[in-house]
C-alpha cells in the first residue's frame, strides 16, 4: 500500500511540474539588412519546438526554430537556424492569457549559395502573443547583427506564429 501511495504523490508531482510542450509554425517576412539595404519581404514558412514552465504571472523556457532560405538580391542565400530561451509576462493568467514575450538566444546560419563567410551571432526579440487554451499566436520583431563576407550588419525581421500545445 505504501509503494502505491508513494508512486501516486510521484505521478501527481511530476504533472503539476510538468513542461509545455509546443510545436510552432512561424512565418518570417519583411527581413531587412540595416547598412546594405538589402530586403526580403516574401513570406518564409519554419517549424519550431518550444518547452517551458507557467509559473502564475510568467513562464520560462527555451526553443529552436529552423526558418526557410533568405534569398538577396546578390543570389547569396541562407535559412537561419534559432536556439534561444524565452521570457512571456502573463498580462491577466486566465483561460486566454494575452503577453508579452523576450527572447534571446542564437543564430547559425545554413549557407546554401554565394557566401564566402556567415558567422553565428546572438540575437533578440519582443513581441506580444496570446494563449488560448492549448493553441498560441505570436508576434516577434528580432534583431540580429550579423558578419556577413567580413561586413558588419544588422538584420531585422518580423515573425507570426502559430502553436498548438502538443504536451
Amino acid at each position: 500500500m505504501k509503494k502505491i501511495l508513494i508512486l501516486l504523490c510521484l505521478l501527481i508531482g511530476v504533472q503539476v511540474y510538468a513542461l509545455d510542450i509546443t510545436l510552432r509554425i512561424p512565418v518570417s517576412t519583411n527581413t531587412t539588412f540595416q547598412t546594405s539595404g538589402e530586403t526580403d519581404n516574401s513570406a518564409r514558412l519554419g517549424v519550431g519546438l518550444e518547452a517551458g514552465q507557467d509559473l502564475i504571472t510568467f513562464s520560462i523556457g527555451a526553443g529552436m526554430q529552423w526558418d526557410k532560405s533568405i534569398s538577396l538580391s546578390t543570389g547569396e542565400k541562407f535559412a537561419p537556424r534559432l536556439t534561444y530561451g524565452y521570457f512571456k509576462y502573463n498580462l491577466f493568467p486566465v483561460a486566454f492569457k494575452p503577453y508579452l514575450v523576450g527572447k534571446y538566444g542564437y543564430m547559425t546560419p545554413y549557407t546554401e549559395s554565394g557566401f564566402t563567410s556567415l558567422d553565428t551571432s546572438t540575437f533578440w526579440g519582443m513581441g506580444l502573443g496570446i494563449d488560448i487554451f492549448n493553441s498560441q499566436g505570436e508576434l516577434l520583431y528580432t534583431n540580429y547583427p550579423v558578419t556577413i563576407n567580413g561586413t558588419d550588419d544588422t538584420m531585422t525581421m518580423l515573425t507570426l506564429s502559430l502553436g498548438i500545445k502538443i504536451f
